[in-house]
């Protein structure tokens, strides 16, 4: 029976998959990173980043920061009517960090803005960009610390 519990067991394993999403806060000051369709909205350049470091003082505490900036494309004449489609492009690069775990994140943004009225936009926004997940196995040992005899009771539990 407790073969059987140890197979299925490990076969569930293999159809389980977990994440750890990055924990993001302060949404008003970090728009662009969540909607593409906000670059260029600005008439200047608009350069933002920032940084969070949690549970202070314990190692292998979640980090993560950013740094992202968008701005108007112009073609031609820069003093256009404002009733004429506008362009902007912009682009992000993120980090986290979680224990073992670390994820690197860039993308690259492109937005078109078309006049409605003279006080409201409707804008469209594409991005594509790059993620890179790492694990850093010898960071593991910070969070499993499995002695010889816990693993030892394991084997016997399972008469392995």
């Amino acid at each position: 029976m407790k073969r059987i519990i140890l197979i299925f067991s490990l076969a569930i394993v293999q159809f389980v998959f977990g994440q750890q999403q990055e924990h993001l806060t302060q949404y008003q000051f970090n728009q662009f990173a969540f909607n593409p369709a906000l670059a260029g909205s600005k008439p200047c350049l608009d350069v933002r980043g920032g940084y969070r470091y949690q549970w202070a003082g314990i190692e292998g505490a979640p980090e993560n920061g950013f740094i992202n900036a968008h701005a108007p494309l112009r073609f031609g004449n820069k003093g256009r009517a404002s009733y004429k489609p506008s362009h902007g492009i912009g682009g992000h690069v993120r980090r986290d960090a979680l224990g073992p775990f670390s994820t690197i994140e860039t993308q690259l943004a492109y937005a078109f803005h078309v006049p409605l009225k003279r006080s409201i936009k409707l804008s469209l926004g594409a991005s594509f960009g790059l993620k890179q997940m790492a694990f850093d196995d010898a960071k593991l040992l910070l969070f499993i610390r499995i002695t010889r005899r816990q693993i030892h009771q394991v084997l016997l539990f399972f008469q392995i």
